[in-house]
């Protein structure tokens, strides 16, 4: 938390050093597999047998599996929170989440190459300490220990991205005029949405008390109802508004699949009895937002008729900056 209310570049060096780490992480898993072959101990049969040999035929199961898999995968979606502040966000937004989505996916199949390499299939299922395994196994204690090192930091990067990005989703909702005004606030000495920093880190705090089987599917049902959402708004503007001026504009086949997936990945969990009662919480807080919002919408005009709740507003309390409207410095 403190790192993000210090600095924007800060944040963004340590974010990018960290990445460089995780790569050289899973560059050293990748050796602890090659290591583990050589000595002659590998489990080369892994790859010789059907890649679906003994899954789980339930259709219900595949949305629960894609939730937890995609979980890896959710900073996908960050960088649009950041386009306030990127310079050059027609270029910037489809080269990174590109490159970044493509580096991601190599390093995770490298990172399942290794494993398979190294351990049984049913080992890898039960065990939870996958990664130290790996090392202990390749390197003993030592390869234990880097292992443990390259975990804290990958939790570091994701964490320090997490408040990054999301501080910047609360100002944003608060200067939309949907949370209240003071959330908007930005640091006129630091240029940082303090506000937006404190709450992320208070409001995400309470999911410790909680199992993360229990969160990820929780979870994942609102934030994929809300991809939904997106995907079919955007098909619908594209109909609607075919000549308007789109910065970044993708061929229409992809948001029609991803409208498909999604309303699946909603869906099946529903059918899982694994899931159904975390996955009805979920859909729980989505009406009890909903109920909230009206409930201010209302509440707003009935005591100032005049007021207009979408309304925009100027960041709380926050001298202008000359790098972007937001006050934000430029990354």
């Amino acid at each position: 938390m403190v790192i993000n209310i210090i600095s924007v570049k800060v944040v963004v060096k340590v974010c990018t050093i960290i990445s460089i780490l995780k790569l050289v992480i899973v560059g050293f898993l990748l050796a602890c597999g090659v290591a583990i072959v050589i000595k002659g101990q590998g489990h080369l049969e892994n790859f010789s047998k059907s890649s679906f040999a003994g899954s789980n035929p339930n259709i219900t199961d595949y949305g629960l599996a894609f939730y937890f898999a995609l979980y890896s995968y959710q900073s996908w979606n960050s960088l649009n929170f950041m386009t306030e502040e990127l310079k050059a966000p027609e270029r910037t937004l489809p080269i990174g989440g590109g490159l970044g989505m493509t580096g991601v996916t190599f390093s995770y199949v490298l990172a399942n190459v290794a494993y398979l390499l190294m351990f049984r299939v049913s080992f890898i299922m039960d065990t939870t300490t996958i990664a130290m395994d790996s090392g202990m196994l390749a390197f003993g204690k030592i390869g234990w220990f880097i292992m443990l090192i390259g975990l804290l930091l990958s939790c570091l990067g994701c964490l320090t991205g997490g408040v990054f990005t999301l501080a910047r989703n609360i100002q944003s909702t608060g200067e939309s005029g949907l949370f209240p005004q003071w959330t908007s606030y930005v640091s006129p000495l630091l240029s940082t949405p303090v506000a937006g920093v404190v709450i992320t880190c208070m409001t995400t705090s309470v999911y410790l008390f909680f199992d993360v089987v229990f969160l990820i599917p929780c979870l994942s049902t609102a934030e994929w109802f809300f991809y939904f959402i997106t995907f079919v708004s955007l098909l619908v503007f594209r109909y609607r508004l075919p000549k308007q001026h789109r910065p970044v504009k993708v061929p229409i086949f992809i948001p029609i699949a991803l409208t498909i997936i999604t309303f699946a990945f909603v869906i099946l969990p529903l059918f899982n009895p694994k899931t159904r009662m975390s996955v009805g919480i979920g859909f729980g807080f989505i009406a009890l937002g909903a109920i909230l919002y009206y409930m201010r919408i209302f509440i707003t005009k009935l005591c100032m008729p005049s007021a207009g709740v979408m309304e925009v507003q100027k960041p709380y309390a926050i001298k202008k900056s000359s790098s972007t409207d937001s006050g934000l410095g430029d990354i």
